[in-house]
C-alpha cells in the first residue's frame, strides 16, 4: 500500500509526504540521491525510513517522501517561487495503455507534449507574486522547449549539472 498524508501542522517535520515501500523508489538509492543533491547544494526532499504501523497491524518499513511546496524552497534557503513540473497525465494515460497491451507512439506522452503546471497550485493561486513568477518560469519553460532559449538562459546552467550528475550516479532517472 502507498499513502499520502496533507496535514494542517507538521509532521516530522512536513505538511504533505507519500509514505510507501522502499522498493518504490529503489530502496536505499533514493535516500542516497536526496543525500546527494543535499551535499551539492540542489534541492532536495526530504526522505527517510520508518517502521509503519496501521491500526494495530505492522506494516514494515516503510519510506517517507516529503512533497513539493514553499516549505522545500525555505528549508533549502531558496526564495519564495513557483515549483514547476511538466503535467504528467499523458504520460500516465501512456502507461496504463501500455499495462493494457496497447502499445502507442510514447511521443505524444513526453514533455514536449504537456505543459508546465504548478506544484501547490492551490497557493500559488492565492498569492499574486507567485502567479506572477509561474507565468515567467512557464513562459521561458516553453521558449527552452521550442529552442528560442538557451539552457543557460533558463536554467542555473552548474546546478542542472549537479542534478544530472547525481541521477547518473545512482539511476534517479525517475526524477527527470
Amino acid at each position: 500500500w502507498s499513502f499520502r498524508v496533507k496535514s494542517e501542522n507538521k509532521t516530522m517535520g512536513m505538511y504533505r509526504f507519500s509514505l510507501q515501500h522502499p522498493g518504490t523508489r529503489n530502496y536505499v538509492y533514493e535516500w542516497i540521491y536526496h543525500e546527494l543533491l543535499k551535499n551539492e547544494d540542489v534541492i532536495y526532499l526530504k526522505y527517510d525510513f520508518i517502521n509503519l504501523q496501521l491500526n494495530d497491524k505492522d506494516l514494515g518499513i516503510y519510506a517517507v517522501e516529503e512533497h513539493f511546496g514553499q516549505h522545500v524552497l525555505e528549508r533549502n534557503n531558496r526564495p519564495k517561487g513557483a515549483i514547476l513540473r511538466w503535467n504528467p497525465s499523458l504520460f500516465w494515460e501512456w502507461r496504463i495503455d501500455e499495462y493494457q497491451g496497447m502499445y502507442l507512439d510514447e511521443d505524444y506522452s513526453s514533455y514536449s507534449s504537456s505543459f508546465a503546471e504548478p506544484y501547490d497550485k492551490g497557493v500559488v493561486l492565492k498569492d499574486n507574486e507567485l502567479i506572477e513568477n509561474y507565468q515567467t518560469a512557464a513562459f521561458k519553460l516553453e521558449q527552452f522547449r521550442r529552442g528560442e532559449k538557451k539552457t543557460s538562459e533558463v536554467f542555473d546552467v552548474e546546478k542542472m549539472a549537479k542534478f544530472h550528475a547525481v541521477i547518473d550516479l545512482v539511476g534517479g532517472h525517475h526524477s527527470l
